[in-house]
């Protein structure tokens, strides 16, 4: 698991979710996603504040959201090297001060054969055999 941040809202309401009524002040954090294989990401989110929490791989442009929640967690798929823009926005009205809140994100890359089923893998049967109905790249094989 990585180091939990600490992150200060600014003073300004320049960012909106899609799952969000407009929210108030915001924080924004960048990440690059690091290792070998495909990564399950989990973003958890600390704060006594309301807020809303979403993910894109731009800063400034909202179409490229992957994904937007309102509860303190949210897990999403992303590729090493892939730069991910984590907003978090309050989301009371009226808006209470400035504060903070605790960010921790934890990565865990996708592998295939170890019993876990993670999307994208349609099966994960333990191994990576061939012939039993899961292939190496954890897909259902048809017959």
């Amino acid at each position: 698991a990585d180091t939990p941040t600490t992150v200060s809202l600014n003073e300004h309401n320049l960012l909106t979710a899609s799952c969000g009524d407009g929210g108030a002040r915001e924080a924004v954090l960048m990440h690059t996603v690091t290792g070998e294989a495909l990564q399950r990401i989990e973003i958890v989110v600390t704060s006594a504040v309301q807020h809303q929490l979403s993910v894109r791989t731009s800063c400034s442009l909202g179409e490229t959201e992957l994904a937007c929640s309102k509860d303190e967690s949210l897990v999403l798929l992303a590729y090493p090297g892939e730069t991910l823009f984590i907003i978090v926005e309050q989301n009371e009205t009226p808006a209470p001060a400035p504060g903070t809140f605790l960010i921790e994100l934890r990565s865990t890359p996708l592998v295939c054969g170890d019993g876990e089923l993670v999307p994208p893998e349609t099966c994960d049967d333990g191994n990576t055999q061939p012939g039993d109905g899961c292939d190496e790249s954890c897909q259902l094989e048809t017959r």
